[in-house]
């Protein structure tokens, strides 16, 4: 169990990871609010 080779990949790795979960569910969010104010317009 050598941590110290896996460790800097799992930092590398996380902030992308991270940003593209914000971005999807940024992205799920506006869809939703798109669809209720359809919704309510109709």
């Amino acid at each position: 169990m050598d941590e110290g080779e896996s460790a800097p990949t799992d930092f590398n790795q996380t902030p992308n990871a991270v940003t593209g979960y914000l971005g999807v569910r940024r992205r799920v969010r506006r869809s939703v609010v798109e669809r209720e104010r359809t919704q309510i317009a109709s």
